[in-house]
């Protein structure tokens, strides 16, 4: 906080120097080295005053040879106050019926109810798509970015510099290990508990776990820890999980090709011959449930005689009912609560970076098999 009002106070500083007639067009500034030393900060926070004057267009810089104020504009843009563009971005991977539509409509919907143009683009899981989406949606001037980041590895660039930039940013239903960045999500852990704990009541002690790499976000490290964790705390020492590497892992649902999807089906199917004992397992991804629940079938078994799954999520069918019993966000919460930190952000450059839990329930479908039932 600190460094933001120092670099903050030589911007202002600067800039009515140059608005008063002390600093006319064309005359020379300081140096970066020359101005931290004036002020008694950092070369990093001159530069970075230096460059918001240069973006704002009241100076200009020469390579080489040094920084050069501009022709006087008319108007501050006031640093403390921006100048509300009216707009802010979206950028998901992808919509579907289990993934992101429904929350569009209600982000769209808080947007609207707060003054703010939704811009809605997709990365379709493509970090290259990602970052030109950033930059462009900072070349027209939006004031912030709800987002769902691509995960390859690590995170872009793009994104990763818009955070230790300080934009305004929001990311939805994700958590990231070492990155400090407001995220609106749930209580990953507890509802692994739950999930855990209602299989267990339902007399399920040999419970399969499947899910993409856990280090990939935090998100999903806690759902690993919470999945043993919620074990061990009903006494069960025997585990049955199967992690799918980035390489390995659940095809890209937008591009889901036959190849890629027989890759998954051999990957359960290998995973449940050599675990014939399980009698059920938590998807953490619905997408790992529906391959699931495919190859049993395959078998000429199903879900839940064979084996039970409970997943995150359930692909809304307007005609079907719920099928998999699975955790279901408050996606109302979620965006409501995804605009109001973005707009604290914009209007307040000191708004904490903070994590915010919105509601879940566990959703009941038909996918889970009582087993105390058929206990005499």
């Amino acid at each position: 906080m600190g460094k933001k009002i120092l670099y903050q106070h030589i911007y202002d500083s600067l800039l009515a120097e140059i608005q008063n007639g002390q600093l006319p067009a064309g005359t020379r500034l300081p140096s970066e080295q020359e101005i931290a030393e004036s002020f008694g900060v950092s070369k990093i926070t001159s530069k970075k005053a230096l460059d918001l004057l240069c973006e704002s267009g009241f100076i200009y810089k020469r390579p080489g040879v040094g920084s050069f104020v501009g022709e006087k504009k008319e108007k501050k843009p006031p640093l403390d106050q921006p100048q509300r563009s009216q707009i802010i971005g979206f950028i998901n991977n992808a919509f579907s019926e289990v993934s992101g539509n429904e929350l569009l409509h209600k982000l769209h919907a808080y947007a609207q109810k707060s003054g703010y143009q939704l811009i809605t683009m997709l990365t379709l899981d493509s970090q290259e798509a990602e970052t030109r989406e950033i930059q462009l949606l900072k070349s027209i001037h939006a004031q912030g970015l709800i987002i769902a980041p691509v995960f390859a590895g690590s995170y872009s660039n793009e994104f990763v510099k818009s955070i230790i930039n300080e934009f305004p940013m929001v990311c939805v239903d994700v958590v990231m290990q070492e990155l400090q960045s407001c995220v609106v999500t749930h209580d990953s852990r507890q509802a692994m508990h739950d999930m855990v704990n209602f299989l267990v009541k339902r007399g399920h002690r040999k419970i399969g776990y499947l899910s993409s790499e856990p280090n990939a976000t935090k998100g999903l490290s806690e759902s690993y820890e919470a999945f043993i964790e919620a074990m061990c705390m009903n006494r069960i020492i025997d585990f049955y999980p199967y992690i799918f590497t980035q390489e390995e892992h659940v095809a890209n649902y937008i591009f889901y090709d036959e190849e890629s999807m027989e890759k998954d089906r051999a990957a359960l199917r290998d995973y449940l011959d050599r675990f014939p004992e399980l009698t059920a397992v938590i998807a953490v991804d619905y997408r790992i449930a529906c391959v699931c629940r495919e190859v049993l079938e395959e078998r000429g078994k199903s879900c839940p005689r064979d084996l039970s799954i409970i997943c995150y999520y359930e692909q809304k069918r307007f005609s079907s009912p719920i099928f998999f019993h699975h955790i279901s966000v408050d996606e109302d919460a979620l965006a409501a609560e995804c605009i109001r930190q973005l707009i604290h952000q914009i209007e307040d450059k000191n708004a904490p970076k903070q994590r915010i839990n919105v509601d879940y329930s566990l959703v009941e479908g038909s996918s889970v098999r009582d087993l105390t039932a058929e206990v005499e």
